[in-house]
């Protein structure tokens, strides 16, 4: 397992919220290579993936893409990503007493910052 962990999950976990919103042909043929790279280390070339991915205590990488950013969206709101991350997102408070008190909206710097990602 740890080779796996080494060699394909760390390409997967490296900048995974720019994978996250790649096509979905993209996202089916990086599932299928992390579904080949279980089946060699698990020696089990039968199950479906699964129950490879319970085996080796993972999730899909779309389950961890939406996991990653519900992290990343509540430390904006409470402050706790560096300062440059947090002015990315701005918090607005709802006028109305409805249970929803908080909405997350896009500020215009990230549409500056968008292109840069990939440029890096």
């Amino acid at each position: 397992m740890v080779i796996f962990k080494t060699f394909i999950l760390s390409n997967f976990n490296y900048c995974p919220l720019v994978w996250h919103f790649c096509s979905r042909a993209s996202t089916l043929k990086m599932e299928k290579i992390q579904e080949r790279a279980l089946r060699f280390v698990l020696e089990d070339y039968t199950s479906p993936l699964q129950t490879l991915l319970t085996k080796s205590k993972l999730d899909f990488l779309h389950v961890r893409g939406i996991k990653l950013m519900a992290k990343e969206v509540y430390k904006i709101i409470h402050n706790l990503s560096p300062e440059n991350i947090c002015d990315l997102i701005k918090v607005k408070q709802s006028v109305y007493d409805l249970r929803k008190t908080q909405t997350a909206e896009i500020t215009s710097q990230l549409y500056q910052v968008w292109p840069q990602i990939f440029l890096i």
